[in-house]
């Protein structure tokens, strides 16, 4: 009986081993920088960038029309590689959300050139993440 939950656990702790030893590791590039449409910057806007195979990274602009990436909500950067960017508004508060829904919060109608655009079917926005290139800013126009 004691051999065999020897050999049991010591095939166990093989495969344990054997699990984690060739893992192909992702690049991710912590990637920050700021929005902008016709030079003005441009808050509350959701950032995606989508890779042609992979998880995709989000960013929330603030104020300033500034960002940084994350690929998890504990880990900042983008997938290396080439990704599509596309954006759309991210509702701050539970009475911009309603307004959103019902196509009346002002920003929808400011920005609906943008939104159009750059929506996650039709972004002409493709960008290339690389580790040497770690701000990159967006021109939306």
């Amino acid at each position: 009986m004691n051999r065999f939950l020897g050999m049991t656990a010591a095939c166990g702790l093989l495969v344990l081993v054997g699990c984690g030893g060739a893992k192909d590791e992702l690049t991710i590039v912590p990637i920050h920088g700021g929005v902008t449409s016709g030079g003005k910057p441009v808050p509350g806007l959701f950032v995606n960038f989508e890779p042609k195979t992979g998880r995709p990274s989000w960013a929330l602009t603030d104020k300033d029309g500034k960002y940084e990436a994350h690929y998890t909500p504990e880990r900042a950067g983008v997938l290396a590689g080439e990704c599509q960017v596309w954006v759309r508004l991210q509702p701050l508060t539970p009475k911009e959300e309603m307004e959103m829904q019902s196509g009346k919060h002002p920003r929808q109608t400011e920005l609906k050139d943008l939104l159009a655009k750059y929506a996650r079917q039709k972004s002409p926005l493709t960008l290339q993440i690389t580790a040497d290139k770690t701000e990159v800013d967006l021109k939306l126009d």
